[in-house]
């Protein structure tokens, strides 16, 4: 699903209508995306920033929350002085 620049747009399953996963654009840099992952007894939430994998989470809001401060940090390393 599309959504505003800076904003997370979730987008959820077609057959349940739950929430399956979110993505965030800031300008043409930055592409970060959060989806639920199931996987050898493990449960929660997976989190990239262009295609880079990011830790697990338990919750949607940690992974997002992650993120937004690789967003961010990035962000300030790339600043003058």
């Amino acid at each position: 699903m599309p959504c505003e620049d800076g904003k997370w747009g979730d987008y959820r399953s077609s057959r349940t209508g739950e929430v399956e996963g979110a993505s965030i654009t800031v300008g043409p840099v930055f592409r970060g995306e959060v989806y639920r992952q199931t996987k050898d007894g493990w449960s929660g939430w997976r989190a990239s920033l262009n295609g880079a994998a990011l830790p697990g989470f338990p919750t949607m809001a940690g992974a997002k929350a992650c993120v937004d401060f690789e967003i961010w940090n990035q962000l300030r390393q790339a600043k003058e002085g």
